[in-house]
C-alpha cells in the first residue's frame, strides 16, 4: 500500500507487518475476536475492528482520472468477498465492483449478436434476452450460482455458468479484417477487474502483435518476407562495394626475391597456418583452430606488417560482418584484422604453384639471411616467454601486465639461457612470490610485483657462480605455435633446439 501513500490506521501502527497479516488472516477464519483485540492489544470494540484493517488494493483495476490502483474496505464477519464499492485513495472516484459488468455495452444486445452471427448457448436457449441479462446481474451482484442454476433450469455445474454467458461487445472496436465488433468473454465473479483481449468472433483476430488469426499471420509472414529481400538487397549493395574497393585487379603482386627473412618467416607461417583447402585465399583467423604466435601483439604485428608491405591484401570474399559498421565509419573501409579473409599478393597468378611451394617449404638460409636468424629468434623466444609468465601468474591468482622493463630483462636473458631455462627461471621467480605471498601476509599486489625482481636476482646468481639452470619443458596448455613450428622446425630446421638452445646465427 505505501506505492499509494497508504497510511496503517494509528491503533494499528505498533504491529509489525507480519502481525498485521497474521491479525487479517485469523479475522477471516473465524476466530475470536474479542481474543484477538486482547492478543494484540488494540483498542477498539469488536465490531469496530475490521474498520481499522488496511484497504483490499486491486493491482488489475485502475483509475481513470489517477491511473492508480483501486482500493475496497475490508468486510465485517466471516467472508473475504469484496462487492463494497472500489474507490481510489487519490481523487476520491469511485465505482462498484459489478459496474466493470453492468455498463450498456456489457447487456446482451440482439442486433448486436446478430451482426456478429453469435448464437446463444444451447444451455440458455430456453431464457430471453431479458432473463439473461437479469441473470447475468445477479450472478455478478454475489447471488449463490448454485441457487440461479436451479431457478433458470441451467444445465451446467457452478463452475461452468460464467462460461454460458453472451460474451461482451465491444462498440469501439471493429475487428480490421472483418468489420465486425470485437468481444470479450465473460470472466468468473471471483475474477471481476481482471482484463482479457478482446477478439473476433468470426476470424479469431486479437488486437495484439503475436495475434494468431490466418490474416495476420499471413501479413506478418509477407512483412517478414520483404525484409528478407530488403536485407539481402542491402547484402548485395554491400557485397558490391566490397568488392570494389578490395578488388584483386587493382594488387600489384610482390616478387619472391624482394621478400626479406622476416617477410618470408611471417607469411610462411600464415600460410601454413589458414591457407583455404583450394589454396586461393587466406582464411580469417578467428574462423580456424590454432595459434599464429605465442601473443596477441606478435599476432598483430605479423598481419599489420605483412600487409603494410602489401604481401597480403584484404580479400573481397571475407564475410561482410568482419567489416566495421557504424555511425561515423565509412563502409566498407575498416576491418576486424581477425575477421577479414587474406589474398596473398606475391607472384603473378601463373607462378602461384611455385611461390606456395618456396614459401611453404623454403630452401636452405643464404649467409645474408643468417644475419636475420638471431633477431628472429630472440622474437619468438621473447614472445613464448611473455606467454609462459602470464600463464603461470594467472595460475596463482596474480595480476600482471607486461611492460617494456619486462620485454627489456626477457631479452637479457636469452643472451645467456636458453627458452626453456628462462620457463625455469619465470617458474622459481613465481613460486618464491607465491610464498611470500602465504607467509608474510603481504598483498598480492605487492607479491606480484616481486616476481620479475626475483627472476632478475635468480639469474644473475646463475651466471656469476656458475650454476646449471634447469631446463623445463613445454607445457600442455602452451602448445608450440605455428610461427615457432615454422621457424625452427622449417626455416632453422634444429626442431627443438630452438627451445633448449641459447639464440645465436647459425
Amino acid at each position: 500500500m505505501n506505492n499509494i501513500n497508504y497510511e496503517i490506521d494509528p491503533k494499528l501502527k505498533h504491529l509489525k507487518n507480519d502481525e498485521l497479516k497474521s491479525l487479517i488472516r485469523k479475522y477471516y477464519t473465524n476466530e475470536n475476536i474479542e481474543t484477538l483485540i486482547e492478543e494484540y492489544k488494540i483498542d477498539t470494540a469488536p465490531n469496530e475492528l475490521y474498520l481499522l484493517l488496511p484497504t483490499w488494493l486491486y493491482k488489475d483495476v485502475f483509475c481513470p482520472k489517477c491511473h492508480r490502483p483501486l482500493v475496497t474496505g475490508r468486510k465485517p464477519g466471516d467472508t473475504t468477498s469484496l462487492d463494497y464499492n472500489q474507490y481510489c485513495e487519490i481523487c476520491g472516484h469511485t465505482q462498484t465492483a459489478s459496474s466493470i459488468y453492468q455498463s450498456n455495452s456489457d447487456k446482451v444486445d440482439s442486433n448486436n449478436l446478430n451482426n456478429s452471427n453469435y448464437e446463444v448457448n444451447p444451455k440458455l436457449k430456453h431464457l430471453t434476452e431479458d432473463e439473461i441479462n437479469e441473470l447475468m446481474r445477479r450472478y455478478y451482484s454475489n447471488e449463490k450460482t448454485a441457487s440461479l442454476i436451479k431457478e433458470y433450469k441451467i444445465n451446467a455445474t457452478t463452475s461452468q455458468l460464467c462460461s454460458l454467458f453472451p460474451p461482451k461487445i465491444c462498440e469501439d472496436m471493429l475487428c480490421p479484417n472483418c468489420n465486425t465488433h470485437m468481444i470479450v468473454d465473460r470472466q468468473p465473479k471471483t475474477r471481476v477487474g481482471y482484463r482479457t483481449k478482446p477478439y473476433c468472433y468470426k476470424c479469431g483476430h486479437t488486437d495484439s502483435a503475436s495475434c494468431k488469426c490466418k490474416t495476420c499471420s499471413e501479413k506478418r509472414k509477407a512483412a517478414q518476407q520483404k525484409e528478407k529481400e530488403l536485407r539481402l538487397e542491402l547484402e548485395e549493395r554491400k557485397r558490391d562495394l566490397i568488392n570494389k574497393v578490395y578488388s584483386l585487379h587493382d594488387c600489384v603482386p610482390i616478387e619472391l626475391k624482394d621478400l626479406t627473412l622476416r617477410d618470408r618467416l611471417y607469411i610462411g607461417a600464415l600460410l601454413r597456418l589458414a591457407l583455404s583447402e583450394d589454396m586461393q585465399y587466406i582464411q580469417a583467423l578467428n574462423s580456424i583452430e590454432g595459434e599464429l604466435a605465442p601473443t596477441v601483439e606478435l599476432s598483430e604485428d605479423i598481419l599489420t606488417t605483412l600487409k603494410n608491405k602489401k604481401i597480403i591484401a584484404i580479400h573481397p570474399n571475407s564475410d561482410i560482418k568482419s567489416f566495421v559498421e557504424r555511425e561515423g565509419v565509412n563502409f566498407p573501409y575498416r576491418y576486424y584484422i581477425y575477421d577479414v579473409n587474406y589474398h596473398l599478393n606475391v607472384g603473378e597468378h601463373c607462378e602461384k604453384d611455385n611461390v606456395f611451394e618456396y614459401l611453404l617449404n623454403p630452401p636452405d638460409l643464404s649467409s645474408f639471411d643468417n644475419i636475420m636468424v638471431r633477431p628472429l629468434w630472440k622474437e619468438i623466444a621473447i614472445a613464448e616467454c611473455l606467454q609462459y609468465l602470464e600463464y603461470q601468474m594467472k595460475k596463482v591468482s596474480f595480476e600482471f601486465s607486461p611492460g617494456e622493463k619486462t620485454i627489456s630483462l626477457l631479452d637479457n636473458f636469452l643472451n645467456d639461457f636458453s627458452i626453456s631455462q628462462v620457463y625455469g627461471i619465470i617458474y622459481k621467480g613465481v613460486t618464491s612470490a607465491t610464498r611470500y605471498y602465504q607467509e608474510k601476509s603481504v598483498s598480492k599486489l605487492q607479491a606480484a610485483n616481486s616476481v620479475i625482481g626475483t627472476c632478475q636476482r635468480y639469474a644473475e646468481k646463475a651466471m656469476l657462480t656458475g650454476w646449471d639452470v634447469p631446463k623445463y619443458s613445454r607445457i600442455f596448455d602452451l602448445p608450440q605455435t605455428v610461427i615457432s613450428e615454422f621457424f625452427f622446425n622449417k626455416m632453422l630446421k634444429i626442431g627443438d633446439e630452438g627451445f633448449n638452445s641459447i639464440p645465436r646465427k647459425l
